[in-house]
Formats: structure tokens, C-alpha cells, sequence
């Protein structure tokens, strides 16, 4: 039903009511069932030490990850639908326990408990509702119905409205919910429907000498034919990447969602769309999918900076950071996406039957190969050419690629002799560099004398 994604695990929140928490590759690291309904939002804080949850059943828990301890629970929070951790929790619940929490009533409370008192503090009320809820740095971020608002709750005092221009009262059908990706604590991007913005928060200093929070649109831009964006995430320090719905036909199938990856800052698609392998994508609402990315965890913040997918299939850039993991997921399936390296696109195009094609990205990007071996690549082309009946194009290619290697040669003079193509072969079997062993010579000599008797003759 919901998901929450920390740097080093992914948690599950489930329809009944239990947390799932694994590592990023599947393997469950622990379990616990803290609700009797429906999780409807999970929150970490920036270290993921706790995770907190609210739930159908009116409750908010917490609890710390990697620990046996009982969750604390919260109850009387009817009507809570969204929770979010403060991102201190960790170095902080020994003094302060705080978490926000929206309800459906449309209001946003910071809920704050010590030793000796608990207190509820309404941040904002009537507000409808709260589609996200963000909590970075001193920065509250909420998204309602026709506006996303800022919250300086450190000074206790609203920073932005940004009005997202929609005056129905109601969602349309093809119009996501605002959604927020903050690339650091001070820059976010908003996308809401079919628009991205990116609003960059400035310290500033006031007249009267105090300081205070200035918020300004740097990026805006819109997608082509009415597409509808569930999110925008950093991807490098030129792009972003947007999980998108293609509007499909009256009439038609639904369409796939999309990765689009587009320019940060006119929003052109930089890259091929890629449609995103979900088997529920007729039955399951886009508004219902959650898209995260490493690069907008709270720990990851500003390593888009430090990546440029141009430079990162060359030799120059190979070790110029790391590309982001990206996951999404609906009420039924969770996908994880990662950039493609170099041997991705090898093994794309052995995929298609292009060896030719996966030797040469070999050839000339060795160094950036770490799943792929150049032999075993030139040895499935040479073998496709030979079932392919293409002697004499395999002949001349174990010339060029075959080269010094001694071991080689004789395994692929061996090979010709089995198919009885020796012949095509023999002009290309070196005879100095490299120099093979004389009773390999004597072989071919009396192969070609028992199939071949006037090219052996020759030789």
C-alpha cells in the first residue's frame, strides 16, 4: 500500500497492516505487523534509524529499525493519512520525539513529546487534502488540492505558496497529485499534472536585520500532448528524469507508464523513453504509483552534482561518481531501475544476436567492462559466423581479433578442421608472430593434403 526507501533498505508498508523491510536487492531483513488496517504512509528520518507509520486504524507508529524493541504507538490519530519523521529523530528522541502528521480534515499538526509532556501544535488547518508531506532540513513541505506550501518551522513562519493554476474541485482524470523530489535542502522540484518546476529556498537577511527564508522559481516547463508526470527526480547535474503516462487514444488501452529522462532546464527528452515493465498498469491508477531515487534520499542529496551520464561511458569519466537506482512501485508490483553501463548495452546487443556489435563496444571500452570478458565476446562471433556458414568473414576475423594469442589460434584452426573449412582459414594462420608450435603446422599440412590436396601442395 505504501513504500519508503532509506539508502540502505526499502520498506513495505501491506494491507494488513505489516511492515516489510528488505535490502535493495530483495533479502528481508525484518518484519513486524504494528497495525490491524491498511498502512496508508511510511516516514524515515535521515539516518534511518526509526520508521514510523500511520495506518486505517487511527494509529501512528514508531519504531526502530534495526532493533527488537516494542514500537511506540500513538493512538487516537483518527484521520491521520500522512506521516512524516523529523529528519533529527535519531540524535533527537532522547530529549524530543517530534512527527508531523496531516488528517483528512485537512490539517497538518507537529506532534512533539519529552519526558515530562507531550504537545500538539497546528501547523496549518482546512488546508483539504494533503496529497505529500516533506520534512527536510528546517523546511516543511505540503502538497494540497491547488497549491504547494512551504513552512519555515524552525521560525515558525510560512515561506511560499505555489499555486498550481487548477480550479476544479476535483482531481481530473488526467491529473496526478503534486508531488515533491528535493535534490537538496534547499531546491525541490514540484510536478503536478503535466508541469515541473524547480523552486530553489535562499537564506536572505530582512530590513530589519533578521533573517528569514526567500523562495523563487528557477525551472518551469510543461510536457508535450497533455502527458501527465507522477514525478520528477535528479538523475545528473544536466537532467532529471520523470515517470510519465502518455495520454492514450479514447477508445485505446491505457499506455505503459515511462522513465523520460529530460533537460533540466528546457525539459526536452534527452533519451529514448523507456516504458516501465508493470503487468497491473491497465488496472492500477497512475496517482497510485510511487517513484523514488536514490539521489533524493536525505544522505544522497547534491550527488547528482557529482555524476554526468555523458562522461560516465568513457574512460575519462568511469569513476566520476555513481549513477542513482530509481524504484517504482504500485499497490502490486515494485520495479528497480538502474542507468545502463557498458556492459548493459553488450548485453543488449548480444541479446539481439549482434556480436559484431557487443565485440566492438568491447574493443574500444574494455576498461568500463565488468560482467563481460572480450574473448568469450569474440569467441560467440566467430562461433555465430561459423553455424551462419560464413567462413571466409570468420576466417578474416580471427585474423584481426585473434591477433597474439597463441592459444587461441590453435583452438580455431581446430575448429575450421571440424567443420572441414580449413582452407578458408589457412591464410590467415600466422606463421612468425605469433610463431605456434611446429606440430600444429605439421596438422594443418596434412588436413589440407587429405581435403584439400592442391592447397596443401601450394602451402
Amino acid at each position: 500500500s505504501c513504500v519508503c526507501v532509506q539508502d540502505r533498505w526499502i520498506a513495505l508498508g501491506m494491507a494488513s497492516g505489516e511492515i516489510v523491510v528488505t535490502k535493495h536487492h530483495g533479502l528481508e531483513i525484518c518484519r513486524w505487523r504494528p497495525h490491524r488496517d491498511a498502512i496508508l504512509s511510511l516516514s524515515t528520518d535521515c539516518v534511518g534509524g526509526f520508521l514510523a507509520s500511520c495506518s486505517l486504524d487511527g494509529e501512528v507508529s514508531i519504531k526502530r529499525v534495526s532493533s527488537d524493541e516494542p514500537a511506540e504507538s500513538y493512538a487516537h490519530l483518527d484521520g491521520a493519512h500522512r506521516i512524516q519523521l523529523d529528519p533529527n529523530y535519531t540524535d533527537r528522541y532522547k530529549l524530543e520525539k517530534r512527527f508531523l502528521t496531516a488528517h483528512k480534515d485537512g490539517s497538518l499538526n507537529l506532534q512533539s513529546k519529552t519526558w515530562s509532556k507531550a504537545n500538539v501544535e497546528v501547523v496549518a488547518s482546512g488546508e483539504g487534502t494533503i496529497f505529500a508531506l516533506d520534512w527536510v532540513g528546517c523546511v516543511v513541505a505540503w502538497a494540497a488540492m491547488h497549491w504547494v506550501k512551504f513552512y519555515d518551522i524552525q521560525r515558525k513562519r510560512p515561506i511560499a505558496i505555489v499555486d498550481t493554476h487548477l480550479q476544479e474541485p476535483v482531481l481530473p482524470l488526467n491529473i496526478t497529485p503534486a508531488a515533491l523530489a528535493w535534490e537538496s535542502e534547499s531546491s525541490v522540484w514540484i510536478a503536478w499534472g503535466s508541469e515541473v518546476r524547480l523552486l530553489q529556498i535562499k537564506a536572505e537577511t530582512g530590513d530589519d536585520g533578521k533573517p528569514y527564508l526567500s523562495p523563487e522559481i528557477t525551472v518551469q516547463w510543461g510536457m508535450e500532448d497533455a502527458t501527465s508526470v507522477r514525478r520528477a527526480v535528479p538523475f545528473d547535474k544536466d537532467s532529471v528524469v520523470t515517470l510519465c503516462l502518455p495520454v492514450a487514444p479514447e477508445g485505446t488501452p491505457s499506455h505503459m507508464p515511462q522513465l523520460q529522462l529530460r533537460d533540466r532546464q528546457t525539459g526536452e527528452i534527452v533519451a529514448s523513453p523507456i516504458a516501465v515493465p508493470i503487468d497491473s498498469y491497465q488496472t492500477c491508477p497512475f496517482e497510485h504509483y510511487t517513484f523514488l531515487s536514490m539521489f533524493d534520499l536525505p544522505r544522497n542529496m547534491e550527488r547528482h552534482v557529482h555524476w554526468n551520464r555523458r562522461t560516465w561511458l568513457t574512460q575519462e569519466g568511469a569513476f566520476s561518481g555513481s549513477p542513482p537506482t530509481l524504484w517504482i512501485c504500485n499497490p502490486h508490483e515494485l520495479v528497480v531501475t538502474r542507468a545502463r553501463d557498458m556492459d548493459d548495452y553488450v548485453a543488449s546487443a548480444i541479446h539481439r544476436n549482434a556480436h559484431l556489435e557487443a565485440v566492438e563496444l568491447a574493443m574500444h571500452n574494455r576498461a568500463l567492462l565488468r560482467r563481460h570478458r572480450l574473448p568469450e565476446l569474440v569467441h560467440k562471433y566467430i562461433e555465430d559466423l561459423l553455424h551462419h556458414a560464413h567462413y571466409d568473414r570468420a576466417a578474416a576475423e580471427c585474423q584481426r581479433l585473434i591477433d597474439q594469442d597463441e592459444s587461441q589460434w590453435e583452438f580455431w584452426i581446430l575448429r575450421f578442421m571440424q567443420y572441414r573449412r580449413l582452407g578458408t582459414l589457412v591464410r590467415f594462420i600466422p606463421t612468425s608472430s605469433p610463431r605456434l608450435r611446429t606440430d600444429i603446422y605439421q596438422l594443418v599440412l596434412l588436413e589440407l593434403l587429405a581435403t584439400d590436396p592442391e592447397e596443401g601442395i601450394k602451402r
